[in-house]
């Protein structure tokens, strides 16, 4: 009987933990898309478009290639990378996006846009966007 209790909890808990872990899948679409096994991860070239849920917080990435690795919850773009995350737009040249630590870090010719018509210019930048912080 005893056997029996210590299977079932395992049983639940392999059922329940993977819907609490992990985040919601993200939207995906390229022109040309294909999944890498060895890497993990999705290879996107050609109008990329990538937006994440991640407990409330909403950020599309748009790119000329990307690659995204759903189970690590990372997304790297390169060639004119645009990331939206409600009125705040940054443009550079590659990123480097973490769902888990809400974080994008955007590197070469960085232009961020922000409500109250701040603008700001850098060669490379670090973007939290649960804290709208750069």
């Amino acid at each position: 009987m005893r056997v029996f209790k210590f299977f079932a909890a395992a049983l639940l808990m392999i059922l329940f933990a993977p819907a609490v872990a992990f985040a919601e899948m993200p939207e995906i679409s390229a022109g040309e898309m294909y999944f890498d096994v060895f890497r993990g991860c999705y290879v996107l070239k050609g109008n990329v478009y990538v937006a994440a849920n991640n407990h409330g917080f909403r950020a599309i990435v748009t790119a000329d290639e990307a690659q995204v690795s759903v189970v690590k919850q990372k997304c790297w773009a390169t060639g004119n990378v645009k990331l939206t995350q409600e009125n705040i737009t940054f443009s550079c040249s590659r990123a480097y996006l973490q769902w888990q630590t809400k974080t994008a870090e955007v590197v070469g010719a960085v232009t961020f846009s922000g409500k109250d018509s701040l603008d700001i210019t850098s060669d490379s930048a670090v973007f939290n966007w649960q804290d709208k912080i750069v």
